[in-house]
């Protein structure tokens, strides 16, 4: 398992690189947040430059409060994030794609409007708990259906 890293303090790290490169003014390091939606209402944009295989949590919980994502990835035919609708996609590991995606909605706030409130209609449409619960349900009563014939 040579220079695999399983379990790595981001937090850490990242508070470490602001410190190093003092921007300790550009950035707000929040702890555990108990009103997660409050923090994304008051964003303009939500960055995942994950480097992991597909869009996380955070994503749909932006896509949820109306807030576009620019997200790296790459796997290009998400759910989550609806390139050039909800938000922007971008390669992994590609900083230079990461930075102008992120330039480009901070500088035209009708592009953001309309990607945050397709993000929020999109949300809605797929990812509603209650209505994803009643899929799944149906997927199991389904199977024991099968299973008791």
């Amino acid at each position: 398992l040579k220079g695999w890293r399983i379990l790595e303090d981001s937090d850490c790290i990242v508070r470490q690189l602001i410190q190093q490169y003092n921007m300790e003014a550009d950035f707000i390091c929040l702890d555990f947040v108990n009103d997660i939606e409050k923090i994304y209402r008051a964003s303009d944009i939500v960055l995942f430059p994950s480097h992991l295989r597909g869009i996380g949590r955070s994503a749909l919980e932006a896509a949820v409060c109306g807030v576009p994502v620019v997200a790296a990835t790459v796997h290009w035919n998400n759910d989550v994030v609806i390139h050039g609708k909800t938000g922007l996609l971008v390669s992994q590991h590609d900083v230079q794609s990461i930075a102008d995606a992120t330039v480009k909605l901070l500088k035209d706030e009708q592009l953001r409007h309309t990607y945050g409130v397709n993000a929020r209609r999109h949300a809605e449409k797929h990812f509603h708990p209650k209505k994803n619960a009643k899929q799944v349900y149906q997927v199991y009563r389904h199977l024991l259906q099968q299973i008791n014939r």
